[in-house]
């Protein structure tokens, strides 16, 4: 017979392994999630990046377009982009709705309104 105050010593080991082992899994576990959250977080900021240039792009080509149509108005009708109306919307709504006509059909008409 054993001692009431004794351990058996045997029979702990394999527990101490066992939870020694689940430790080093979730430490593994741990490693490998904050590596993809790293991984996940470089690429969304790429995109994000990528997102703001084309947008750059797309305003400074917007830009360069509605510069070149003031341009043809200043030629056409001179003096129609200095009052103060909203001559841009003007030309952006008459360029929609008139999309088969030359640029300089579409001048005139967009300076005559805003006459």
């Amino acid at each position: 017979q054993k001692g009431l105050g004794q351990v058996p010593g045997p029979k702990m080991e394999p527990i101490f392994a066992k939870i020694t082992n689940e430790i080093k899994s979730v430490q593994m576990t741990q490693h490998q999630y904050e590596q993809y959250i790293s991984a996940v977080k470089t690429c969304y900021e790429k995109l994000f990046l990528d997102m703001a240039n084309d947008l750059d792009s797309i305003q400074r080509d917007y830009d360069d377009r509605l510069s070149n149509l003031e341009d043809i108005l200043s030629n056409i009708v001179p003096g129609a982009l200095s009052k103060q109306r909203d001559y841009k919307l003007m030309a952006i709504s008459a360029l929609a709705a008139l999309s088969n006509v030359d640029h300089t059909q579409l001048a005139l008409m967009v300076g005559f309104t805003m006459l």
